[in-house]
C-alpha cells in the first residue's frame, strides 16, 4: 500500500509539472542594431534656438494723433486782434477773404540832410501791416466792447445810419462761430467814419458801451 502511495505521487507530480511547462509562455527579445552617423544624431537632438526667450508680438499702445497745420493766413488773421481791413459784406467765404487779406511789410525811411555832418544814419520804421488800398485804412473804424451774440446785422443796422458801408468784418471764433468782440467797419469817405466815432463812442448798444475809434495799424 505504502508503494502505491509514493507511486501514485510521483506520477501526480510528474504530470502536474508537465502541465505547467506547456503553459508558460517563452518569450523571444530581438535587438537590431543599426549604425547611425554620429554628427546626425547630434542634430538630431538639438533643441529648438531661443525657445526659452521668445516673446510673443505685442500690438503698439501708443496713438499718435495727427492734425492739420492751423498756421494759415485765414487763421492768423482771426485769431489775433491786429488792425486790418475787411471783406465784403456778400463776400463770406474764406477763399474771398484770403484774397482780400494782403498784407505788405512796409519800410519807410527819413532821409537825412547832407549838410548836417552829425546827422545819423536814415531811420528805418518799424513794420506795420499796411493794406494796399489807403483810402480804405482812412475810412475804417474799430468797433470793441462787443456782446458774444452779436450779428453783423446789427452792427449795419447801426453804423450804416452814418453812411455808405463799403465793407464790414466781425471777428469770431473759429469753433463757435460767436463774436471776439471786435469788428471793422469801413466807410466809402471818410467824413462818415469821422462821423460814426462822434456820434457811436461811448454809445450804449445791447447793455455794453462800444469803443469806437480809428483803425490803426500795428506796430508788430
Amino acid at each position: 500500500f505504502t508503494i502505491y502511495i509514493y507511486v501514485t505521487h510521483f506520477v501526480f507530480f510528474y504530470f502536474f509539472h508537465f502541465f505547467l511547462y506547456r503553459l508558460q509562455k517563452k518569450i523571444k527579445e530581438v535587438i537590431i542594431k543599426r549604425k547611425v552617423n554620429k554628427k546626425i544624431n547630434e542634430r538630431l537632438n538639438l533643441k529648438p534656438f531661443n525657445v526659452e526667450n521668445k516673446v510673443e508680438p505685442t500690438e503698439p499702445t501708443d496713438v499718435v494723433k495727427i492734425e492739420p497745420p492751423k498756421d494759415t493766413l485765414l487763421d492768423f488773421l482771426k485769431d489775433t486782434e491786429y488792425d486790418y481791413l475787411f471783406a465784403d459784406q456778400t463776400d463770406k467765404t474764406a477763399k474771398e477773404l484770403r484774397n482780400r487779406f494782403k498784407i505788405i511789410k512796409d519800410e519807410e525811411t527819413e532821409e537825412v540832410k547832407p549838410e548836417d555832418p552829425n546827422a545819423l544814419a536814415p531811420r528805418k520804421e518799424p513794420l506795420y501791416y499796411r493794406s494796399h488800398d489807403t483810402q480804405n485804412k482812412e475810412c475804417t473804424v474799430r468797433v470793441t466792447n462787443l456782446r458774444e451774440d452779436v450779428m453783423e446785422s446789427d452792427l449795419t443796422s447801426l453804423f450804416g445810419k452814418c453812411g455808405q458801408i463799403s465793407r464790414m468784418f466781425l471777428a469770431k471764433h473759429k469753433e463757435t462761430q460767436s463774436s471776439k468782440g471786435f469788428a471793422f467797419v469801413t466807410y466809402s469817405k471818410r467824413e462818415d467814419a469821422k462821423q460814426a466815432i462822434a456820434k457811436l463812442n461811448r454809445h450804449c448798444f445791447e447793455n455794453l458801451v462800444l469803443n469806437v475809434e480809428w483803425a490803426r495799424p500795428s506796430n508788430r
